[in-house]
């Protein structure tokens, strides 16, 4: 009896360093996907993409009504891409080379590639709930809703489910100008 014991007691021990070594191994991307945070999205009819928009339109007048102060730590300079993790892979270094968005005072937005703008829209963000909400300009595209975590001219953006699956985050760096090839 006293070795079986033993031997529940060895192989537990050694299920435990096991598993401590399979969770060692997990990349960023892996732990943020066990995690649960990151969900399969699936595409969008146009009746659930314009149902979306009148609902993120609606609620972006509200909050601009409600707390119309814009945030210079957001909206002075423009920020670049760095890394994005979407549909369930971590982008490549450099991938994201010369994308940018740009937020400016007035609750506008524009994006684009290098000199390049391709598309624009309104926004809102939250200072205190830490929440940004974009509605595009292009009634094709779903709104969407992130989580920031802003510090030291980083942003990380977390996606967040409020208009269907938005399961991307981001890291974005400050930058005086529209980058340069």
């Amino acid at each position: 009896i006293l070795s079986l014991i033993f031997l529940c007691i060895i192989s537990c021990k050694t299920d435990t360093k096991n598993l401590e070594k399979k969770a060692e191994k997990l990349s960023f991307s892996d732990s943020i996907a066990a995690s649960g945070h990151m969900k399969e999205t699936k595409p969008q009819t146009k009746d659930e993409i314009s149902a979306f928009r009148q609902q993120a339109e609606s609620i972006l007048a509200f909050r601009i009504k409600e707390k119309p102060k814009t945030w210079a730590i957001l909206d002075v300079g423009l920020w670049e891409y760095e890394f994005v993790y979407k549909d369930g892979k971590m982008s490549k270094s450099g991938e994201y080379n010369g994308k940018w968005i740009d937020f400016d005072e007035k609750n506008n937005y524009q994006y684009g590639s290098y000199s390049t703008i391709e598309g624009k829209g309104r926004y809102h963000y939250d200072g205190d709930s830490h929440l940004l909400l974009l509605v595009d300009e292009s009634e094709a595209i779903l709104p969407q809703e992130f989580e920031l975590k802003l510090l030291n001219g980083f942003m990380i953006a977390m996606g967040k489910n409020t208009f269907g699956p938005n399961a991307m985050q981001a890291k974005l760096k400050k930058i005086q100008n529209i980058p340069s090839k």
